[in-house]
């Protein structure tokens, strides 16, 4: 990561010329003329910030291997808003040993089903798992040392944060 050879204050007003009045080039400077040096230097790029490079100054490269892209930022954003909305709504707050439970009960549950025990679920809706099945089940929360039990409650958010949202 680089700065740009500029200092950063914890006030974020180097990128300004006065207040509430940007200074484009000293930003444009950061964003992408600064990546054109480190891309000299490491030429190693990833994702968006590769594709923009390579758009940018393709003369660096002589080869991309850009993966990955986040492109899609207006449907994740919503993706990773929506599971908060649902607490919101609901004046749910199931405690996060009791979502790790979920998540744990639901990749012993299928993680062999695609052939390879990985630890890894790579698209849940292609198994038939409820969370609501696995209610009233004890477990452990190592953060409070408390037995628990699992909540509908804490079913219908993790059910609101693995499906996304619904229109």
């Amino acid at each position: 990561m680089t700065n740009g050879g500029y200092s950063l204050s914890e006030s974020n007003s180097w990128g300004l010329k006065s207040p509430s009045n940007v200074d484009w080039v000293l930003n444009n400077d950061f964003a992408s003329i600064a990546l054109d040096d480190a891309a000299i230097l490491a030429k190693l790029r990833r994702g968006r910030q590769g594709y923009m490079m390579t758009q940018r100054y393709p003369e660096q490269y002589n080869s991309i291997l850009a993966t990955a892209p986040g492109i899609n930022w207006d449907r994740m954003m919503l993706g990773l808003l929506y599971p908060q909305v649902v607490i919101n709504q609901k004046q749910i707050y199931p405690p996060f040993c009791e979502i790790d439970t979920f998540s744990a009960a639901t990749i012993s549950a299928c993680d062999e089903l695609n052939g390879v025990k990985d630890g890894f679920i790579l698209d849940l809706s292609t198994y038939n798992f409820n969370p609501i099945t696995i209610v009233d089940q004890p477990f452990n929360c190592s953060s409070t040392r408390k037995s628990r039990i699992l909540s509908v409650e804490g079913a219908i958010i993790v059910t609101a944060a693995w499906s996304s949202v619904r229109t």
